[in-house]
């Protein structure tokens, strides 16, 4: 586990009353690029030349990042839907139900 997820871990376990943002965007951005580099080939140390890189990224990577892009995507409008709606306790049934999924989903890979 790199430093950068152990940071995001921490932070989430923070005390609410300390005020932390839960999600740096930067935190994110490193991890989420670290993962993408990962499904174009790209090395640690390699640099990325162009959108998608030199490499040639096969189909069923292509599709992950496709996914990934319309996954996020989805997340933003629900949360964006869910502020407007303003009512915690439907949001907070409704992203429960959905980390009961992503955990059954993360289950599977491990």
């Amino acid at each position: 586990m790199t430093n950068e997820e152990k940071n995001f871990i921490n932070k989430i376990r923070a005390d609410k009353s300390k005020n932390i943002p839960v999600f740096d965007n930067n935190l994110l951005s490193n991890i989420h690029e670290k993962v993408l580099n990962r499904l174009k080939g790209i090395q640690p140390n390699q640099k990325n030349t162009g959108a998608m890189g030199s490499s040639s990224v096969n189909k069923k990577a292509e599709n992950v990042i496709q996914a990934d892009i319309k996954l996020r995507k989805a997340v933003k409008e629900l949360i964006d839907s869910l502020s407007e709606l303003n009512d915690k306790e439907v949001a907070k049934n409704l992203l429960g139900e959905h980390i009961i999924m992503l955990n059954d989903i993360f289950k599977m890979f491990e």
